[in-house]
């Protein structure tokens, strides 16, 4: 009897330990389910919170894309103002025909040029040149006409005297340009045989002869006196021509040379 009792007691123990150990796995695999349940919550928190930083990054990412395109608009309005300014300068420093410099801003760079001739002992002078007739030219062809032959002019005169040379349209169909030496008589026959021939404009052969009077430069008197007194002997030269009816003449004084010649422009048709 002793013998069933202690093995039924033995079965018991047994029972109890194997339940003990059972509930102990258990117990142990409710706190790793509850560890990995920890876990999980943590990992979605840390990934709402990345979610969340992500969108505020988007955020502050799509408000620096603003700021960058509201300054591009700043910097491409900026521009096309300067742009403008610097058409709104050509165009008031520059003749809308001819491309070459207007009276004002002539001038000024005359009377540096003229200082810097003084200071260098470099022979500097100035010339003037009207075209004869040119009314005739506008009302027998048209002013389109007219603006081209001008523009060749212009065009002429400033490669024949080359870049260091400054040429002006000083107004109507009159021309100054500023040279870095007087012309000998020579240099402006040599002028006057390169510009001799017609001018072609759209098909049309226009023949204009010009007026010219050259004054040599110093520091002694203004700039204005200068163009006054070549203004003069370029309306000599064409006092002369009347007068003669030559397409040539001469008037030499100790410091000038007055010359009027035709002049030849090959414009574009």
């Amino acid at each position: 009897m002793r013998a069933i009792v202690a093995g039924a007691l033995v079965v018991a123990l047994v029972s109890v330990g194997v339940a003990v150990v059972a509930w102990l796995r258990m117990r142990a695999a409710e706190r790793d389910a509850t560890t990995a349940r920890n876990q999980a919550a943590a990992a979605e928190r840390r990934a709402t919170d990345a979610e969340a930083q992500a969108r505020e990054a988007q955020g502050r990412v799509e408000a620096v894309s603003g700021e960058l395109a509201g300054v591009n608009a700043q910097l491409a309005d900026h521009e096309q103002r300067l742009r403008d300014t610097e058409r709104r300068l050509l165009t008031a420093e520059h003749d809308a025909v001819t491309g070459l410099w207007l009276r004002g801003a002539f001038v000024h760079r005359a009377r540096a040029a003229m200082t810097a001739g003084g200071e260098t002992g470099r022979p500097v002078a100035v010339l003037v040149g009207d075209c004869d007739d040119f009314k005739k030219v506008n009302d027998t062809h048209g002013h389109g006409v007219g603006d081209a032959v001008l523009r060749e002019i212009g065009e002429r005169l400033t490669v024949f005297f080359g870049p260091r040379a400054m040429a002006c349209r000083w107004g109507g169909d009159e021309f100054l340009v500023l040279l870095d030496a007087v012309p000998d008589a020579g240099h402006l026959d040599r002028l006057a045989g390169v510009i001799g021939a017609p001018i072609a404009v759209r098909g049309r052969a226009v023949r204009v002869t010009m007026s010219v009077g050259v004054v040599p430069l110093d520091d002694a008197r203004s700039f204005d006196s200068f163009v006054r007194d070549a203004d003069d002997r370029m309306y000599a030269a064409k006092r002369a021509r009347r007068a003669t009816g030559n397409t040539r003449a001469e008037d030499r004084h100790a410091d000038a040379v007055v010359l009027q010649m035709p002049v030849r422009h090959t414009a574009p048709a």
